[in-house]
């Protein structure tokens, strides 16, 4: 059993159960006892709490993702970074990812389905854009869809850092470049990564192909 199932965070967070598992990161439900609302909790995993670079690196997300409010991007409520335990507090959204819809479909989205998505996903990513924010994982998997036919991108990441742009970040700093493909759940080669918004928009368009 997950040793976070059935703890408080910071007497706060009631942890409920594991929904999913990334390379660095578990996402748990929960719920927020000062609200009552239901919450989703993504927690650094323990093994990477001694790895300074993916700590701070952390660090930086946490923070950056924080600023975004836009109805088609997952919330984020509250981020605490202790040398213990590191975790950002979320939306929980209630619904199944594109990847699930397509899979249930059997085949590809119809050009209005495509339209219909594809509009939302580029405005969520717009805003981000706007933000200095790159997400530079857009697929299926990272898009949940509700009943009402909208859509939430999640798993932010990406960003700008102290003003710098990720194009120069990435051409003058190699080991984050190779972070972030690392990050990025090794679909992309660190080199491809460069392209920043405009590899956000390509891969937008990919993933509605299905």
């Amino acid at each position: 059993m997950d040793n976070l199932i059935g703890k408080r965070l910071d007497g706060r967070y009631s942890i409920e159960g594991l929904v999913g598992v990334g390379g660095m990161a578990n996402v748990y439900r929960g719920t927020d006892l000062k609200t009552g609302n239901q919450i989703a909790v993504k927690v650094l995993k323990e093994e990477f709490l001694d790895n300074e670079e993916l700590v701070r690196r952390f660090k930086n997300e946490s923070k950056a993702i924080s600023i975004l409010s836009h109805p088609n991007i997952v919330k984020v409520y509250d981020v605490s970074v202790t040398d213990k335990l590191q975790y950002i507090v979320m939306e929980y959204v209630d619904g199944i990812t594109l990847k699930e819809y397509l899979k249930q479909r059997g085949g590809a989205l119809t050009w209005k389905e495509t339209v219909h998505f594809a509009t939302q996903v580029l405005s969520a990513l717009q805003h981000a854009h706007s933000k200095g924010i790159i997400h530079r994982d857009v697929k299926p998997q990272n898009i949940m869809l509700l009943a009402d036919g909208s859509i939430k991108v999640f798993d932010t990441s990406t960003f700008t850092v102290g003003g710098e742009t990720l194009e120069n970040l990435i051409a003058n700093n190699a080991d984050y470049a190779k972070y972030a493909a690392y990050v990025s759940d090794g679909y992309y080669h660190e080199s491809e990564l460069a392209s920043a918004p405009s590899f956000d928009i390509a891969i937008d368009g990919i993933t509605m192909l299905g």
